[in-house]
């Protein structure tokens, strides 16, 4: 073989080889760009959303506005996208978003897909909001049931006696009924009070609650979507454990975006799969944390004080709000840090 003959080979053999590779990094690069626009819009519309969550706050009580919190999300979400006026692309997204979840301080709302007749009898998608939530514990032993909330207050309801409780687990502790095995009496020893697990178990239940609801609800947003020709199957992405932390933490907002084609014309390029998550930034108060000293007269202390350095987890997992809360728990402040 002439030497000028190798050498085009090797040209074409080398463009062969190239030009596929050239087409799959501009590939790659161009879902890498709009991966990133699509995951910002998202955060974006989720934040903005919760800096508006707060419809009333009466101190105790706050009220949320849920449909208001839809609407300013996807508002935003638009404009990120730039689709404010094309409400086929609007819609199209729409579709690709199967619930959108608000927790709220004693249970969570979904917004979730169904399917609804029209005025001339044609089945149509729509889309609701679930009643309240709530995020339920049920004791083994005297069958208690408990409704958490993102503090310590926790809501009980005892069919032995057809009580019902609403006040700090701490201090339901202390009462007799909790702490007391006498079966004659209708008192059964409350392990989740009494054993230093409430916060572990709290903090299940509430994932459980919002990992089964959300699943249930995806799967149904399936149903529907099948009937539209979506070939696509939705489901619940790996959510971390710290965002899990955030919205057991605060009243949070959890937005899934799945399914829709990083490139239009070219669906075998791949699909978004991701979430965001945002906490309404409400102000915390600053909390306060008792400790007994060496003789055993337990004081109150600010979180970073020096004489916390050697407190333990039965200390960390029982603040308090108010100086006067640990007042009335018979603690003295501490002289370091004068809280």
């Amino acid at each position: 073989m002439r030497g000028s003959n190798f050498i085009i080979l090797c040209l074409i053999v080398f463009f062969t080889l190239a030009i596929p590779t050239e087409i799959r990094c501009r590939q790659v690069s161009v879902i890498s760009d709009v991966k990133q626009s699509y995951t910002q819009a998202m955060e974006s519309a989720v934040d903005d959303a919760m800096d508006d969550i707060v419809e009333s706050d009466s101190g105790d009580v706050i009220s949320l506005n849920k449909q208001f919190l839809l609407d300013q999300f996807y508002h935003t979400l638009f404009i990120n996208l730039g689709c404010t006026a094309d409400t086929v692309k609007q819609n199209a997204i729409k579709a690709y978003i199967p619930i959108v979840l608000l927790v709220d301080t004693d249970g969570f709302y979904i917004y979730y897909s169904d399917t609804a007749s029209g005025v001339d009898g044609e089945t149509l998608i729509a889309k609701n909001w679930t009643d309240k939530l709530t995020f339920t514990y049920v004791e083994e032993n005297g069958g208690r049931i408990f409704n958490f909330t993102l503090g310590n207050v926790v809501n009980v309801y005892d069919p032995n006696t057809n009580h019902v409780f609403n006040m700090d687990y701490q201090d339901l502790s202390k009462l007799a009924l909790f702490n007391t095995d006498d079966p004659d009496n209708d008192c059964y020893r409350s392990s989740l009070l009494c054993d230093g697990d409430f916060d572990t178990i709290r903090r299940t239940t509430i994932i459980n609650a919002l990992t089964d609801s959300m699943t249930y609800y995806i799967n149904q947003h399936n149903r529907v979507a099948k009937q539209y020709g979506f070939t696509y199957h939705f489901s619940l992405p790996y959510i971390s454990d710290d965002d899990w932390a955030r919205t057991i933490d605060d009243i949070s907002m959890v937005a899934i975006f799945q399914g829709y084609p990083y490139v239009s014309d070219a669906p075998q390029l791949g699909y978004f799969n991701l979430y965001s998550i945002g906490g309404a930034r409400i102000v915390k108060p600053d909390y306060y944390y008792i400790m007994a000293d060496l003789q055993g007269t337990e004081y109150y202390h600010k979180k970073n004080c020096n004489r916390l350095s050697s407190a333990d987890s039965s200390v960390w997992n029982h603040p308090y709000e108010s100086p006067k809360q640990c007042a009335k728990k018979g603690a003295y402040p501490c002289p370091e840090c004068n809280p």
